[in-house]
């Protein structure tokens, strides 16, 4: 199982209330189950890539049409959070609330 001791995907939502992937290349071989439990079980999705991360992209993309993610470029490649670490970190703020409203 994904966390010692937990049952398979339904009990994620015990311990994740939101999943920030960052272009997570694995996510392009996970099932359409496995990627719909995160809808059928509320958990927020914010997918982040960077511009110049085509895989990356194309994970976002399976992440909005299977989980219904919210996704977000920014400028850089795979590693988005160090090429723009500015935008990356109040992109995943507003995403969970801080100084807001959430947005999932």
């Amino acid at each position: 199982s994904w966390l010692q001791g937990a049952s398979p995907m339904e009990d994620m939502a015990t311990y994740v209330s939101i999943w920030v992937p960052v272009a997570p290349y694995s996510v392009l071989s996970a099932s359409d189950s496995q990627l719909r439990s995160l809808l059928v079980n509320n958990i927020g999705v914010l997918a982040i890539h960077g511009d110049g991360d085509r895989s990356g992209r194309q994970v976002s993309e399976r992440l909005v049409d299977v989980a219904d993610a919210d996704s977000v470029e920014l400028e850089g490649g795979h590693a988005v959070y160090l090429s723009s670490p500015e935008e990356f970190v109040e992109t995943v703020l507003d995403f969970i609330g801080v100084g807001g409203e959430r947005m999932f």
